[in-house]
């Protein structure tokens, strides 16, 4: 099929949402990608063009602009050759469908160009399976020991982000763990790295309802061993939130991957973007965030059924749509954020930890300085 990008709702983009993932084959270019003889005149020059979005329209972006001057999603932003800015300028909806390929639907895809930072920053082997069943009333089972492959070479005492995505009945319940690894510097902007050491995603019996005895079970289990800081979202994520309170666990609140503009959603896929982000290998998170679109709304949320795909973990198509997985790691990223803006990346007030290295310099300095002192009245001996 060949046809000019129109809205979600076209027999083209119809077409592309139903065939079989497997045997598609999308092509979506600019005219500019292709035919680049016929903008040689630009010179490479480019202006910005902002894409649209159900928040904010398609639109374009001032000459100073720089990310993170709005609040836009920057997969969204296009370069286009600076000769056809008359023609953007006069008809910027034809432009954008006719001349750069983009359909105007609010359901657009959240990784348009595919998912290969995200497949680039899974690098950690994962040793330990992608879905496990908890039996609700075997309160034998626990799920710290499921997760102990991934955490052996994890330091005790280190500050560990736990991102929590309760199910609700059909769902998964999804869990993420992350740590700071430093700062890296991104035009101008200082962004934290960051390391996941384990997804996992819970499946409950079917007749049960999700195990919060589990859970927390695990929350427990984690404090004990790390400076745990505690984030969740959905249902029943306030009564686990009180429970960490009341053992006296830190937590940065409720965090919500549902609300526009997304900003958990919008941060992760940005650190997939920079490689800023090492996660484990994890096929059903890859396929979560291969479906991820835009919904009319503004909301990144997933389709109904999960894309087909033997490179998945949907090759015979039973798996409905989620985010199970994506979204705890979002909000563990997001909450590791919220302490890094507060300056505790390292699970408390970093001040502490500079006086920490302060005090540590000063005692190396005195050691040195003693030791040279005893050197040099043994050579006088001498």
């Amino acid at each position: 099929m060949d046809s000019s990008s129109q809205t979600i709702q076209d027999s083209t983009e119809w077409f592309i949402n139903n065939a079989p993932q497997h045997l598609l084959f999308n092509c979506k270019p600019a005219h500019y990608e292709v035919r680049t003889k016929m903008y040689e005149k630009s010179e490479g020059k480019t202006f910005k063009v902002y894409s649209g979005d159900s928040i904010h329209p398609a639109q374009i972006l001032p000459e100073d602009y720089k990310e993170g001057d709005m609040d836009i999603d920057p997969d969204k932003i296009l370069n286009v050759p600076i000769q056809l800015k008359t023609e953007y300028k006069t008809n910027l909806k034809k432009s954008l469908m006719d001349i750069s390929g983009i359909s105007l639907g609010f359901s657009d895809s959240f990784f348009p160009g595919g998912i290969e930072n995200v497949i680039k920053c899974s690098s950690i082997v994962n040793k330990i399976p992608e879905v496990i069943t908890v039996d609700f009333y075997n309160k034998e089972e626990r799920i710290r020991d499921v997760v102990e492959p991934m955490l052996k070479n994890l330091k005790l005492g280190r500050a560990v982000w736990l991102g929590l995505d309760l199910s609700i009945n059909s769902d998964k319940t999804g869990i993420a763990a992350v740590t700071f690894e430093g700062f890296e510097d991104h035009d101008g902007t200082k962004m934290p790295k960051i390391k996941c050491w384990f997804l996992l995603a819970i499946k409950n019996k079917e007749g049960q309802e999700i195990s919060l005895f589990h859970i927390q079970q695990l929350i427990t289990d984690l404090s004990k061993e790390y400076r745990l800081i505690v984030s969740a979202d959905q249902a029943y994520s306030k009564q686990l939130l009180q429970y960490c309170q009341m053992m006296g666990i830190r937590t940065n609140g409720r965090i919500s991957t549902d609300l526009v503009p997304c900003e958990p959603a919008i941060f992760l896929k940005n650190l997939f973007n920079y490689g800023l982000i090492q996660v484990p290998v994890h096929k059903r998170f890859q396929r979560e965030a291969f479906d991820l679109h835009y919904d009319k709304k503004g909301k990144v949320d997933h389709p109904k059924k999960a894309s087909i795909s033997p490179y998945f973990d949907n090759p015979d198509g039973k798996e409905v749509g989620s985010k199970d997985v994506w979204d705890s790691l979002a909000s563990a990223c997001y909450s590791l954020k919220i302490s890094v803006d507060e300056g505790e990346e390292y699970g408390y007030n970093s001040g502490y930890n500079k006086q920490n290295e302060i005090i540590r310099s000063m005692s190396r300095d005195a050691r040195q300085e003693a030791q040279q002192v005893f050197q040099e009245m043994f050579e006088s001996i001498f």
